[in-house]
């Protein structure tokens, strides 16, 4: 004579096979690492420089340095991505430059009620950027 298995017996079971499967890895602290590689941003509008714009135009970076921008086919290989209808600022990587400017003279004419608001500094005052900096950016 056959017995009935008990209903608790395939859901224990199943529970003890989840218990023994490996438990998932936390993700990764910071931001991933990315490989540059080969890219190509294809048939937007390029501002090479104030008033100087090239339609549909193509733009290719390899390894984080850009290579060409014309107007040609992408080159094999390269990743493709589809820019029409977009502006891209060729070269535009870094906004932000540490510049070396003059001191403050001390007065309460030029004082902000933030002291990090400095109005009275102009970085075109000061030395720039060194020429190896220059060249680096």
């Amino acid at each position: 004579m056959l017995r009935a298995m008990p209903r608790a017996v395939p859901a224990s079971f199943a529970l003890f096979a989840v218990a023994l499967l490996p438990a998932q890895e936390p993700p990764a602290n910071g931001p991933r690492r990315v490989d540059p590689g080969w890219i190509a941003w294809t048939g937007g509008t390029v501002v090479q420089k104030p008033g100087v714009r090239l339609e549909q135009a193509t733009l290719v970076a390899r390894n984080g340095r850009i290579v060409s921008l014309d107007t040609s086919p992408p080159p094999a290989g390269a990743t493709i991505v589809d820019c029409r209808g977009l502006v891209l600022y060729a070269g535009l990587i870094d906004p932000f430059v540490v510049v070396d400017v003059p001191a403050l003279e001390p007065g309460p004419s030029d004082a902000h009620w933030h002291a990090m608001v400095m109005p009275q500094r102009r970085a075109l005052d000061g030395a720039g950027i060194a020429a190896a900096e220059r060249t680096a950016l």
